[in-house]
């Protein structure tokens, strides 16, 4: 199986749901980090998410309304997420342009099943 790290980023998250990353076909992605940063022009929530592509894609929220203090950055992944082929990792702001999403990812080449 190949595995490639990949990073993803939001640069100014918007307002509205944005996708961050979408599992490419064939694959399945572990989300090894998730850094939310204020750019430094004030303080604002927070909000993530991952659509389920099996289900619907059926919202799953990662956070809600967290806080990031201006000049500050917060860590938002504790463990590993397993994400599948299609599944989608989404972000927003309470206020536009005031943070940046960084993810760092681990594809692999998902096994056909026999």
């Amino acid at each position: 199986m190949a595995e490639r790290f990949t990073n993803a980023k939001q640069a100014a998250m918007p307002t509205s749901w944005a996708s961050l990353y979408t599992v490419p076909a064939g694959k399945v992605a572990f989300v090894l980090g998730l850094l939310a940063a204020s750019r430094g022009s004030g303080e604002a929530g927070c909000y993530v998410q991952w659509l389920d592509a099996a289900d619907g894609n059926a919202a799953c929220t990662i956070t809600g309304n967290l806080s990031i203090p201006n000049r500050a950055s917060v860590e938002l992944v504790a463990g590993k997420i397993l994400l599948k082929a299609g599944d989608q990792l989404q972000g927003q702001a309470s206020a536009a342009n005031l943070l940046d999403l960084t993810a760092s990812i681990l594809e692999i080449d998902q096994a056909e099943e026999e």
